[in-house]
């Protein structure tokens, strides 16, 4: 098994983040932590991975929502960056407002971050901090368009492009405020694995730097094993003709025996266990397309954090490596 995984060198390597900020209601405190943390987020960068001059890059996208719930703003694009003094000024004249009916336009977000301006060759994160839903994945959320987006973005396929160019979706989701929403939870856990990304809970803003480095962090990783093993995992699939799984079962038992670590965020105790919920989220995962998943999810009613955890908070995060797992290879 060894002999048929090859890894290749690894080039110097670039990372873009990008940040996807719900601007509406209640995110000021948000904006504010990102706005204090992002030196701090860019040094922690560097440090782990040696970036040099212009090699790592931040974008930023804001986002409310559509009129009539929202008039001032639907969605806008800062572009990215290395001047992380542009980014805090960007970040500095952002102020939390407007929004109406509860979910937003996370849609119309994240369908402008495939056009962001990636470079091909770096590492690819999009943060998503958001204490809301989209539209058309709550039931009883006052929804305005419960159909979806009013543009008809679905944002299921806009993930699935995503993925196709090498860009990981992370959620930081702000709670309890979206614990109000039934199903969100499923919804966003679903989302962020067709990308190989992350979903967190952000209870107050004080973890911002420890998630938004830990992501970032993760998809260095997941971006490095990729470029190393592109070409041997081309071969078993085009050649030996092996299905998706069955590499991925080969890689990780070959990536395991050689010690391979990888650095990911966790949290444990923080969310009840649900059966219902945890098929929901597989479904938001794998379905063909928003209506498709909308047909099968049951979106059971009632809250997923524990009682210990729905007043907020600090909540039990970890960061750091750990030794791969299938998920990371999958």
């Amino acid at each position: 098994m060894g002999d048929e995984w090859n890894p290749d060198p690894v080039p110097s390597s670039e990372l873009d983040v990008l940040f996807v900020l719900d601007v509406t209601g209640s995110m000021q405190p948000y904006i504010d932590r990102a706005r204090d943390e992002i030196n701090n987020i860019a040094t922690d960068l560097k440090a782990y991975e040696g970036y040099g001059p212009g090699e790592l890059r931040f974008g930023l996208i804001v986002f409310r929502d559509h009129p009539p719930q929202d008039r001032t703003m639907l969605a806008h694009t800062y572009g990215f960056t290395s001047d992380i003094n542009s980014l805090r000024r960007d970040l500095t004249s952002l102020r939390a407002t407007g929004g109406g009916d509860g979910p937003e336009a996370q849609e119309d977000a994240l369908e402008l971050a495939l056009f962001a301006g990636w470079r091909s060759g770096a590492a690819k994160a999009v943060e998503l901090i958001t204490d809301s839903p989209p539209h058309g994945v709550s039931p009883g959320s006052g929804d305005g368009f419960p159909s979806g987006c009013p543009l008809l973005i679905d944002i299921l396929r806009t993930a699935d492009r995503m993925a196709d160019k090498g860009i990981s979706l992370h959620v930081l989701a702000c709670e309890p405020s979206l614990d109000n929403y039934r199903g969100a939870h499923d919804f966003y856990v679903g989302l962020s694995d067709r990308t190989k990304g992350s979903f967190a809970p952000l209870a107050d803003p004080g973890p911002m730097r420890m998630l938004v480095t830990g992501f970032a962090s993760k998809a260095i990783d997941s971006d490095r094993f990729t470029t190393q093993y592109r070409r041997s995992i081309q071969h078993h699939a085009h050649v030996k003709k092996r299905t998706a799984h069955d590499i991925a079962v080969d890689l990780h038992a070959h990536l395991s025996a050689e010690g391979a670590h990888h650095f990911d965020v966790t949290h444990s105790g923080i969310y009840k266990h649900h059966e219902e919920g945890n098929r929901d989220a597989h479904i938001w995962a794998t379905a063909r397309s928003l209506r498709d998943a909308k047909q099968r999810v049951s979106q059971p009613a009632g809250k997923r954090l524990t009682p210990a955890h729905r007043g907020g908070g600090h909540y039990p995060l970890k960061c750091g490596k750990i030794p791969i797992t299938r998920g990371h290879v999958i």
